[in-house]
């Protein structure tokens, strides 16, 4: 197949009109290539480029966007000594200060993750939290500081403090009470998040 009557400045000409190809322009233009003809003239050729390029910056822009898509449904997650658990992000003051208050349940791979801005040592109680609970102190590496084991639900004050022991921590993870035993955790491990928590 060639071109007929069509010219080097034809081509000059298409490209300072800055002619974007929209999908109207491009429907059909593909059958007329797939004919049996030897030849073509101009026009069509020229809308077969622009109906080109134009599907190369759409398909461009899909395999950039297709890893966001697929980061922004991973649902959040956290893995602690191979032990993979579903969970809650909370980030802002609000939702630190709620936490698992009034839950009734959490489930063994069930957990909520405190994000905070900054590092320092922390000290959680559990003032109208219904269920006992492991709370697990991470530093800014997500290294495992230190551990509050068995926390036991408070309906009213005074309210029992479990800090972290003095340590920095920027993390901190709640999990059903007698996980970390039946994990066997030790200070040191590492906490693995996944679901694109916000950045401290």
């Amino acid at each position: 197949m060639k071109p007929k009557n069509c010219r080097v400045g034809d081509f000059r000409r298409d490209q300072e009109e800055k002619y974007r190809a929209g999908p109207k322009v491009c429907e059909g233009v593909f059958d007329i290539f797939l004919k049996k003809s030897d030849e073509v003239d101009c026009p069509h050729l020229l809308t077969l480029i622009r109906c080109l390029s134009m599907l190369t910056r759409v398909l461009s822009v899909a395999l950039f966007l297709a890893p966001l898509a697929a980061t922004a449904a991973t649902p959040p997650s956290v893995t602690l000594h191979g032990a993979r658990f579903s969970t809650e992000f909370a980030t802002s003051d609000a939702q630190r200060e709620r936490g698992l208050m009034f839950r009734t349940e959490l489930k063994p791979d069930q957990s909520m993750l405190f994000i905070f801005p900054d590092s320092q040592p922390r000290a959680f109680w559990m003032k109208n939290t219904l269920i006992p609970l492991d709370i697990l102190y991470f530093d800014g590496a997500r290294k495992l500081v230190a551990m509050q084991l068995n926390a036991q639900p408070c309906k009213a004050d005074p309210c029992a403090i479990y800090p972290s022991d003095g340590r920095d921590a920027a993390y901190v993870l709640e999990v059903a009470a007698g996980t970390a035993g039946r994990l066997g955790l030790k200070l040191g491990e590492t906490l693995a998040i996944e679901g694109a928590p916000p950045s401290r």
